[in-house]
């Protein structure tokens, strides 16, 4: 899988086209997410959320890290 920040506070991944926007709070400490809504199915959109979130807190870390 292949994530990508479209901007700040909206992350992709390119295979899929799922998406999670940032409403509130960092992708560290998320307190408001909007993920699509695909087709597909509640685990599959589940498992890209986890994900996605755990690539935005890692992309952070190394460039804080910097």
């Amino acid at each position: 899988m292949q994530w990508f920040f479209i901007d700040k506070n909206i992350l992709i991944e390119e295979e899929s086209n799922f998406t999670i926007q940032l409403n509130s709070g960092t992708w560290r400490e998320p307190q408001d997410i909007t993920p699509n809504k695909t087709d597909s199915s509640a685990y599959e959109q589940a498992k890209l959320l986890r994900l996605g979130l755990e690539f935005a807190k890692e992309a952070l870390a190394i460039k804080i890290a910097v």
